[in-house]
């Protein structure tokens, strides 16, 4: 058996060791991606010799440029391939025989039509990104069909975004037969020495965006996303149950027209929260969406939980049809009666409440986790989370106004900025004031 001169990280030897046909990687500069990718390229080619009454196996590192795969894919392969399963090399052709006939070849995909025309056992695609979409559509994905070949994506995200490889790396977060998706941050890799200090250097002098996208690979660094430092994988957490020691708190954003959304949010012991239930319904009268929180709270307490109270949108000043109240006296006439208070979010200018919200998405270096993550039965407000944008600069100098979010995709997100921008972990346990009311202190249950 050869033995390789590669020892795994753990969160190379998940990838490695997790049986998914296709595995996209989105990853930081110099997390050890590439060295990860070669690995697994030697691992299959070694172990899938030629057969007769089969096409010749062949395996793939494909670069988005030749240049890219000639100066580092090749010499990365070289480093860590053992000299007894090597037959042949082709530096000409970046080629590769190894001693149970299988081949493997390095190429770029500046014309992914000269790609075409072989069949395929496994196959890297490094720096998705930067490569067409159809190279994995049209081109690569039918060569593995011989074969039930696999395929390893990885890269950071683009500029631009890099949408393609970001819908594909989004595809392995969820169910599905076929993808599994991973997050490398670049101060993962403790085979760089001093890894930290470098980590921090680099943030303290790059520009913010710039940083997020090549060190933590932030798909929404440059993509005008307001939550840009927001993914998937990091933030989303399977159905989340609360627990009795969990202080829930509720946000409501309010609609007549538009859709009335809400939110809970448990926030445990440790100071960290999870938004675990979410409301989203248009058409309905205010006093239809209270009952519903309202019976959402009683099965939470057939649970041995409680919601403590809710935040209510200040602008819920309009009157409902039906019974003449405003939204707000509605909301409060239906929930009052089961122990909570609504009370309206603190003000505060709309920038500032998002910037709370984003300092508790920020990812924390000591545990590698976030300090509020989002079930991801919540599709609703995953959904706005990854579409809520602001507007371009242009658009407001022309008109001399304040820069301020899109009014698009914006009511869960509405509801999640006022609930943090009410520091609810502050409020915990102690009595506060009705700010809308003016009534005198009560408790929040």
């Amino acid at each position: 058996m050869p033995v390789i001169q590669y020892r795994p990280q753990q969160y190379q030897k998940e990838v490695h060791d997790d049986p998914s046909r296709f595995r996209v990687i989105a990853a930081g500069r110099r997390s050890g991606k590439t060295t990860l990718a070669i690995n697994e390229l030697i691992k299959y080619a070694s172990s899938y010799p030629a057969s007769p009454d089969k096409a010749i196996p062949r395996s793939w590192y494909l670069c988005d440029t030749y240049k890219h795969a000639e100066q580092n894919a090749w010499k990365e392969c070289l480093k860590y391939l053992p000299t007894e399963i090597l037959k042949s090399k082709n530096i000409n052709k970046l080629q590769i025989e190894l001693v149970n006939g299988h081949l493997i070849e390095f190429k770029g995909c500046e014309d992914p039509d000269k790609l075409r025309g072989v069949a395929l056992v496994f196959v890297v695609l490094d720096e998705y990104g930067f490569m067409r979409p159809e190279v994995w559509d049209e081109v690569v994905r039918p060569m593995l069909m011989d074969f039930k070949g696999r395929a390893l994506f990885i890269g950071t995200p683009g500029p631009d975004g890099s949408p393609h490889f970001y819908d594909l790396w989004k595809r392995g977060n969820k169910e599905n037969e076929f993808f599994k998706s991973w997050l490398f941050f670049t101060v993962q890799n403790k085979e760089i020495p001093g890894i930290e200090k470098e980590i921090e250097e680099a943030k303290r002098t790059q520009p913010p965006d710039v940083f997020r996208r090549e060190y933590e690979a932030d798909w929404g660094a440059t993509s005008g996303l307001i939550y840009d430092n927001f993914n998937y994988a990091t933030h989303g957490v399977p159905d989340y149950k609360p627990e009795p020691s969990d202080f829930i708190v509720g946000s409501i954003d309010p609609g007549l027209h538009n859709p009335t959304a809400a939110l809970l949010v448990a926030w445990r012991p440790n100071g960290t929260g999870v938004v675990f239930w979410e409301y989203y319904f248009k058409d309905r009268l205010a006093d239809e969406n209270a009952k519903y929180l309202k019976l959402k709270n009683l099965e939470l307490q057939k649970e041995g939980c409680k919601v403590a109270y809710w935040i209510i949108d200040r602008s819920s000043t309009k009157r409902d049809p039906a019974s003449g109240l405003t939204v707000f006296n509605k909301f409060r006439e239906v929930l009052a009666p089961t122990g909570l208070i609504t009370a309206p979010n603190d003000p505060g200018s709309v920038w500032a409440g998002i910037d709370e919200v984003k300092k508790l998405f920020h990812i924390d270096y000591k545990t590698n986790k976030p300090k509020l993550q989002v079930s991801r039965k919540c599709l609703m407000l995953l959904w706005e989370l990854e579409r809520y944008i602001r507007h371009k600069r242009k658009w407001f100098v022309e008109r001399n106004e304040e820069e301020r979010p899109r009014k698009l995709n914006d009511h869960l997100c509405d509801a999640l900025r006022n609930m943090v921008h009410s520091k609810p972990w502050v409020r915990k346990r102690f009595e506060f004031v009705d700010t809308w009311s003016n009534k005198s202190p009560g408790r929040m249950y």
